[in-house]
């Protein structure tokens, strides 16, 4: 199982995770969270300040580090999940 980590030690299972080459956002696909959920942890600068995310399906060891995403830009219920994308700055 892939994860992320905030940077306050909060962790989601994830379908996926990456920046996007287009408009520099960090997105990822949250399982098992809900939309009221997704908005208060990733909308809390605190949390988001770093986000880990755990890259082999044991969602231990190597993780690659997301720094400078303080802007939540939105939340998306999908078929598999809820998508979250976020920003820097602001």
């Amino acid at each position: 199982m892939k994860k992320i980590e905030t940077a306050t030690g909060k962790k989601f299972p994830v379908l996926w995770c990456g920046e996007s080459s287009i408009d520099g956002q960090l997105r990822f696909c949250a399982t098992g969270l809900d939309l009221a959920s997704a908005f208060n942890v990733f909308g809390d600068q605190a949390e988001t300040e770093e986000i880990k995310y755990y890259i082999n399906d044991s969602g231990d060891g190597e993780f690659k580090a997301f720094t400078g995403y303080s802007s939540l830009r939105g939340v998306n219920a999908d078929n598999n999940g809820v998508v979250i994308a976020l920003a820097k700055g602001d």
